[in-house]
């Protein structure tokens, strides 16, 4: 069995099969180019032993990545120039978020496709992770993420899959046996 080494950084795409997950997905495959849609949440991995920082009702915060999406499809990207210096860049950034109440109305923004354009100050799980990327570049030049807001996660994976600073390094069913240690 293939195991999986986390890196701090990584970003990761989740499939949430539950009713809500699927309303994420039937929106973002409508505002798609290809009118597809697999992954309706997305995660910052934190350390290698799989802390996550997700915004996630009800609030943005810190969970375990092993003992949240064992069993789910997810999808693993890491940026492949990513050192420690750029994560401390990029999570300073994000990491005021904590313990703000997850922004649902900015679900309806996403839904009308004016999210891009209308915002406030608390990011969806997609825009968390676009900020941190934003802020983890700056000093690369790379400004692909400079605009943040109304990135869905579908749009991380179009990105992960297409940029050649991406590499995945994981897609599929997380299983039990691929932890490390």
């Amino acid at each position: 069995m293939q195991k999986l080494f986390l890196n701090a950084g990584d970003i990761v795409l989740t499939r949430n099969p539950n009713w809500f997950g699927k309303i994420i997905n039937f929106i973002e495959a409508m505002q798609s180019l290809d009118h597809r849609s697999r992954y309706g949440h997305s995660l910052i991995i934190v350390n290698g032993a799989g802390t996550t920082f997700e915004a996630l009702a009800p609030r943005i915060r810190y969970r375990n990545f092993w003992e949240c999406y064992v069993g789910t499809d997810v999808c693993v990207g890491r940026w492949n120039t990513l050192d420690h210096d750029r994560f401390t860049k990029g999570f300073q950034a994000v990491a005021k978020h904590e313990g703000q109440p997850y922004p649902t109305w900015r679900l309806f923004l996403h839904l009308l496709g004016l999210a891009k354009v209308v915002h406030w100050k608390i990011p969806v799980c997609s825009e968390l992770c676009v900020k941190f990327l934003n802020y983890a570049l700056r000093d690369d030049n790379m400004y692909e993420f400079d605009h943040w807001f109304g990135w869905q996660p579908d749009d991380l994976y179009h990105a992960m899959r297409a940029w050649k600073h991406f590499d995945i390094i994981f897609e599929g069913t997380l299983l039990e046996g691929m932890k490390i240690g």
